[in-house]
This record gives structure tokens, sequence and C-alpha cells, in this order.
């Protein structure tokens, strides 16, 4: 592990990520993301995308005209938007885009395809005042990103002008090498986090359900892809296996593994210069997919 991951342990602590009931993580994961302040050099105002409460980031300086929905991460079962301010947040001001991010429906409450249902409606609704450029997320965030895309493209919707992922969660209840290593720990993501939140997901449907599991479903004709994924997390798994499932669809991909991060290291600023070469490799992906 980095010696600058190890110094913030007692900060990760506090999120409650390993507290045993999923009540009892969103509770600790409000109060100790609600005292983080918000990005520096964007402004934020609510608003709402297909009926779902969201937030708008905007950079200082106006921003570039573009647009980025951003799906927000939490297992899909931790859903704070008003506290989970720093990856929209960054994302603005490194992208210069308009970032919305959505409050969509998490488990057990509203399992899958509630998540998908939700994102796809809110870029259906941008879409009617122009192109998106990007969709956007982290950890779970960024399995539904994928999940979204997939289902856009079923509808034969315009689909975004590429895909950024950060960790993403892609093999929910999967065995994975790292993650039946017991000597491994995840200092953000531990085993019995994913062990509650990817049954609450999946619902009634089954593990291998491509609404659920977006490695077993059709990837072909999806946007370009970024993923970026943090060398020390279980999860590192996760974004070879995406990886190499573009490629072989014909998806343009580009995959980078930080040495030593773990999950979602770019919600991190003191992590830098890691954090900030993510978010800047992302600003340059999406200049290149505007090409």
């Amino acid at each position: 592990m980095d010696p600058r991951v190890e110094e913030l342990l007692p900060v990760i602590e506090t999120f409650g990520f390993g507290a045993p009931t999923i009540p009892e993580i969103r509770a600790r994961f409000r109060a100790t993301a609600s005292t983080f302040p918000p990005p520096v050099g964007v402004t934020i105002e609510a608003t709402t995308l297909a009926g779902r409460h969201s937030l708008r980031f905007m950079p200082v300086d106006g921003g570039n005209g573009h647009r980025i929905l951003h799906l927000h991460g939490g297992a899909f079962v931790v859903g704070d938007l008003d506290v989970q301010l720093t990856m929209p947040g960054l994302l603005s001001v490194a992208t210069g885009c308009e970032v919305l991010s959505l409050d969509y429906r998490v488990a057990p409450e509203h399992p899958c395809p509630a998540a998908i249902d939700d994102a796809v409606a809110a870029y259906e609704e941008l879409l009617r005042d122009g192109p998106v450029l990007a969709v956007a997320g982290e950890s779970a965030g960024g399995s539904l990103t994928v999940l979204t895309a997939i289902a856009l493209r079923s509808r034969g919707t315009a689909l975004p002008r590429a895909l950024l992922t950060f960790s993403p969660w892609m093999l929910l209840g999967q065995t994975t090498q790292r993650g039946a290593d017991e000597s491994f720990h995840d200092a953000v993501f531990p085993r019995s986090f994913a062990e509650l939140a990817a049954p609450a997901w999946r619902g009634a449907l089954t593990i291998d359900d491509p609404r659920v599991t977006p490695l077993t479903a059709e990837l072909s004709g999806l946007p370009p892809t970024l993923i970026h994924v943090g060398g020390d997390e279980v999860l590192l798994e996760d974004s070879l296996h995406l990886a190499d499932r573009l490629a072989v669809s014909s998806v343009q991909v580009e995959l980078r593994v930080f040495p030593g991060m773990p999950h979602v290291f770019p919600a991190y600023p003191t992590l830098s210069p890691e954090c900030d070469q993510s978010l800047a490799g992302a600003a340059a992906f999406l200049t290149d997919a505007e090409r």
C-alpha cells in the first residue's frame, strides 16, 4: 500500500463501509462525507432529471458547452447525492464540462433495473436539449455507466461520444483471484460491503443477468471507453476483464492501472499526482472523442 494511502486509512474507516448493515453504512457515510467541502472551481445547483433529484456542476469560468451525465458510486445501495460532491466536481473542473450528477434509485428498496431505468431516462431527457458528450461513473456508477450505454444502444438512442469509468464494479458476486485471497485487504471496498450490496442490487434477478453484471452482456457498438483503476484494490480484475471484453468486442478502450492506488483514488485529491493524472487523462480522452 502506498504510504499516502496509509495516512488516509483513519478517514476511510469513518466512511463505515465495513459496518454490518446497509442502514448503518448509509448513516456513517453521510456523517463523514458531509464534512468534506465541494471542490474549488465549480458552482453547484440543484435540478431535476427525469423527475429525479440531480446536481449541476459548472466550471466557474462557464465551461466549454459540453455536458456529462455522472453516476455516483456506493455499491448500488448508497445514494446520498448531496454529500457525494468530490468526483463530479473534480470531473467538471478537469474537463471544463457541465456535469449533471443523478440521484438514481438504490437497492434494496429499488433493486435492478431501477437504477438503469433512471439513468436511461435522465440521459434521454438531456439528449432532447442537445448532444451529451459522455456518461461517467465510479465504482457501482462505473458499472451503471456501461449498463446505461447498453440499454441506450438497445433502444436505438444516440449514444454519448465516450464512457468514463473509475474503478468499475463489474463482477458482482463472482470470485476473482484477488477477491478469493483472504490475505488481501481493500482499504475502501471491503468484502463484507460487496457481500451485502450484490444481492441487494440483483434482487430477484440472477447474478449472470446482463442487467446485473454487464460483462455477461453484448458490448459491441459501445462508445470509446476509458477505465482507470487502482493497483491496490480488490476490483482490479473487474477492470481488466472489462477492458478485455471491450477489446474483443471491437470497442475502443483505454485502460490505465495506477500502482499503489486504492478504490476510486481520483476522489482523494491528496493522492496527487495520481489523482490529477487520472482526471487529466479523462479530459484528454474526451478531447480525442470529440474529433
